[in-house]
């Protein structure tokens, strides 16, 4: 599979926990510095082994196989990835609500 696809889901399970990269990369047991690597597997630019995609997945809380999915599971519920992606597409383009009271 193309390591940006994997990066992509990586990302997508990153934001769906609410973590930053440099608090993924503690996660990993790395310094909160290594940051730069995170972004560069995110983006499909760094090749890394399974035994980094096993260590991703337990600090991400999800199974291996999850990232060869297009689909990602946080809290039983199941999120398709392209859903999260238009949503937020959708976000960028949209004006905010002005409310009234």
């Amino acid at each position: 599979m193309n390591p940006q696809v994997i990066g992509e889901q990586i990302k997508v399970r990153r934001k769906l926990l609410g973590l930053t990269q440099p608090e993924l990369a503690e996660r990993l047991g790395a310094s909160r510095g290594n940051s730069g690597y995170i972004s560069e597997i995110e983006h499909g630019k760094r090749d890394f082994g399974v035994s980094l995609l096993g260590k991703l997945a337990d600090a991400l809380e999800c199974s291996a196989s999850d990232f060869f999915s297009n689909q990602l599971v946080k809290n039983n519920k199941l999120a398709d990835l392209e859903t999260l992606e238009q949503a937020h597409a959708h976000a960028h383009e949209t004006a905010p609500l002005e409310v009234t009271v």
